[in-house]
C-alpha cells in the first residue's frame, strides 16, 4: 500500500516530537480523492485493518466509510499519516483541525460523519472486572476457565487434524498470504535466522533422537506412507519439478564438497548400521524393481549425468 507524504494543503499543526502515542491518519479513496480522517493509539495500519474487518461485519458494518470500503474494496484506498501527538488533548485538537481543513464531513470530499476532537479515553479506574458480581457473572469467559482440562479437551476435539489441515491449506492458497511468504522467504536475514535456529535445535542429541522416533513412528503408519507416496508422485508428474530435481542432482554430483560429505557420511559405521537395520526384511516387489531399473536407465541416458559421474570418479581416483 502507498503511504503518501503530508499534503501541502494541510494546516500548520506541528508534530509534538518525543513520546508520541497518538496518530492522526487519513485514508483516501484513490479514484475520487475523498478522505476519512481519524485518530488512534495503534499504528495507522492496525487501525486500517480494524476498519476493513468492521466493514465486513454485519454487526459493525454500517456507516459511510465502512460502506465505501465494502463497495470499492480495501485496495481502492491509499493511506497518509498526518500528525503524531503525545496527549489525547493534542490529538483531539489536531483531528478536528484536519477534518475541517479537508472538509471531510462534506460527502463530496470525505466520509467523516462527525466532527473530530471528541474522543475520550476509557476510564481504567472503572474496570468492571474489579466488581465481584461482574467477575462471577462472566467467569465462563475468563481465560482461566479456558485452561481447565475439560476446556482444553474440548478445544483439542474441535481442532482435529483435518480441521487444522484444511485451515492451513485455505490460508496458503490465498494470494496475499503467498505474496507475504514470498517476501520474507527471500529475505537473507530471515533465512539466516531460520538456519541458525535449526542448527541450534539439531545440535541437541535429545532433539535428534525425538525427531528420529517421531519419523519412525509415522513411517509405520500405512496411511502416512500412502499419502507421502501420492504426494511425491503428484509432484513429479509436473515437468517443472522434474527439471528442478534433475538440475539439483547434476549439481550435487558435480560439487566436490557435496560428494566428499556424502562419501564421509556413508563411510561412517553409524550410518552403515542405520542403513543395514532399516533395510533388513525389506524386499522390493518385481514391479518396483522394474520401475527402478527403468528410471536408472532413463537417467543414465542423459549425457550430462554420465559426464558428471565420470568427473566425480576422476576426482576421487
Amino acid at each position: 500500500m502507498e503511504l503518501h507524504q503530508i499534503s501541502a494543503e494541510a494546516p500548520s499543526i506541528k508534530p509534538v516530537g518525543a513520546s508520541v502515542i497518538w496518530t492522526i491518519y487519513c485514508h483516501i479513496h484513490i479514484e475520487s480523492g475523498r478522505r476519512y480522517i481519524g485518530q488512534t493509539k495503534k499504528t495507522w495500519r492496525q487501525r486500517w485493518d480494524q476498519h476493513v474487518c468492521q466493514a465486513k461485519s454485519a454487526k459493525n458494518g454500517y456507516g459511510h466509510f465502512r460502506n465505501a470500503i465494502r463497495k470499492y474494496g480495501k485496495e481502492a484506498f491509499s493511506h497518509q499519516v498526518l500528525e503524531s501527538c503525545s496527549t489525547i488533548e493534542a490529538a483531539n485538537e489536531a483531528e478536528d483541525a484536519w477534518i475541517e481543513s479537508f472538509s471531510t464531513r462534506d460527502p463530496e470530499f470525505g466520509f467523516n460523519l462527525a466532527r473530530g476532537g471528541t474522543h475520550k479515553p476509557h476510564d481504567i479506574r472503572n474496570n468492571p472486572w474489579d466488581r465481584p458480581e461482574f467477575r462471577e457473572a462472566n467467569a465462563g469467559r475468563n481465560v482461566a476457565a479456558l485452561m481447565t482440562p475439560q476446556a482444553r479437551a474440548a478445544q483439542k476435539a474441535a481442532l482435529t487434524k483435518e480441521v487444522r489441515s484444511a485451515a492451513t491449506k485455505a490460508a496458503l492458497a490465498r494470494p496475499d498470504v503467498q505474496a507475504k511468504r514470498e517476501v520474507f522467504q527471500k529475505d537473507p536475514a530471515y533465512r539466516e535466522k531460520i538456519s541458525t535456529s535449526l542448527k541450534s535445535s539439531l545440535a541437541s542429541s535429545e532433539v535428534r533422537e525425538a525427531m528420529s522416533a517421531r519419523t519412525a513412528a509415522l513411517h509405520e503408519d500405512p496411511e502416512y506412507r500412502a499419502a507421502i507416496s501420492a504426494g511425491v508422485l503428484t509432484a513429479f508428474a509436473r515437468p517443472d519439478v522434474k527439471e528442478r530435481h534433475r538440475a539439483a542432482v547434476i549439481l550435487a554430483q558435480s560439487d566436490p564438497v557435496l560428494l566428499e560429505q556424502r562419501r564421509a557420511y556413508r563411510a561412517s559405521d553409524e550410518t552403515k548400521k542405520k542403513i543395514s537395520a532399516s533395510s533388513k526384511g525389506r524386499k522390493h516387489s518385481p514391479e518396483a524393481k522394474a520401475k527402478m531399473a527403468e528410471l536408472a536407465r532413463a537417467r543414465w541416458a542423459d549425457p550430462s549425468v554420465r559426464a558428471a559421474h565420470a568427473a566425480g570418479l576422476s576426482r576421487g581416483a
